[in-house]
């Protein structure tokens, strides 16, 4: 495995990270409000009106999401784990989840990790992850990806 500088390590992460939250768009007012304290870097703010969302709807995984996002930015990867993990918990098929606390895991070097996260989201038809991680050392790839993008389990 190559080892990598933590700073390179979180510049690639945090760009792909702030690339998954462009493509979420929600017309929702309190959202807006939240995302403008993120999008300022007003990240303590950001987390306390998603305390609120999560709050009055603790079953909503986006907020979860975005509160580990700002922890994340915050450096607070511990509490964005357990953000990412909460929004899994509650929608297991949340693929930016597993993307997002993936690349979290990067950064505290828990790659082995890291690679189950993609891989689950590479199960869920988005593999982009996984091919990025084995292209940087981060996961081995041992075997070839089958037609539906998944890992083939039977090869060695």
């Amino acid at each position: 495995m190559v080892k990598r500088g933590k700073e390179n390590k979180i510049t690639i992460v945090f760009s792909l990270v702030f690339a998954c939250l462009i493509s979420h768009g929600y017309a929702d007012d309190h959202y807006n409000q939240r995302k403008l304290f993120y999008d300022s870097g007003k990240f303590e703010q950001a987390i306390e009106e998603f305390n609120k969302a999560i709050d009055l709807n603790p079953k909503d995984a986006i907020a979860y999401y975005h509160h580990g996002n700002s922890y994340a930015e915050l450096g607070k990867d511990k509490k964005a784990l357990e953000d990412y993990s909460q929004a899994i918990h509650i929608n297991p098929v949340y693929h930016t989840a597993y993307q997002a606390r993936g690349l979290t895991y990067l950064i505290v070097d828990k790659d082995e990790l890291a690679c189950i996260d993609f891989q689950k989201k590479c199960e869920l038809g988005e593999c982009e992850d996984l091919e990025f991680a084995i292209n940087i050392d981060s996961c081995q790839k041992n075997s070839d990806l089958d037609k539906t993008g998944s890992i083939s389990a039977d090869q060695p």
